[in-house]
């Protein structure tokens, strides 16, 4: 039997919560029956790794990539770097 898998984008463009598509992926998931045995994984990167770098969407602020890194730390059991192997240990990095 082959794992079904989902995907939700919870804040759209237009910073709208998408509480319709949170509600069907809680159901096919069947999240209630699995109660709180789950973990939030989140997973962040360098720019252009994950598309939403202030300069690949023409901004020059940063502050979405900022509020979502921190939103992602707060919710999460596990948060995976993805960052190039040269780049450990580069205080420009962090």
């Amino acid at each position: 039997m082959a794992n079904e898998c989902c995907s939700i984008q919870l804040i759209d463009r237009d910073d709208v919560f998408n509480v319709t598509g949170l509600e069907h992926f809680m159901k096919s998931m069947k999240l209630a029956k699995h109660g709180l045995s789950y973990a939030v994984v989140s997973i962040m990167g360098p720019q252009s790794s994950d598309g939403t770098d202030g300069r690949e969407r023409g901004e020059d602020d940063t502050a979405f990539e900022k509020q979502s890194a921190l939103f992602a730390l707060a919710i999460s059991d596990i948060v995976l770097i993805n960052m190039w192997r040269h780049d450990i240990g580069d205080a420009e990095t962090v």
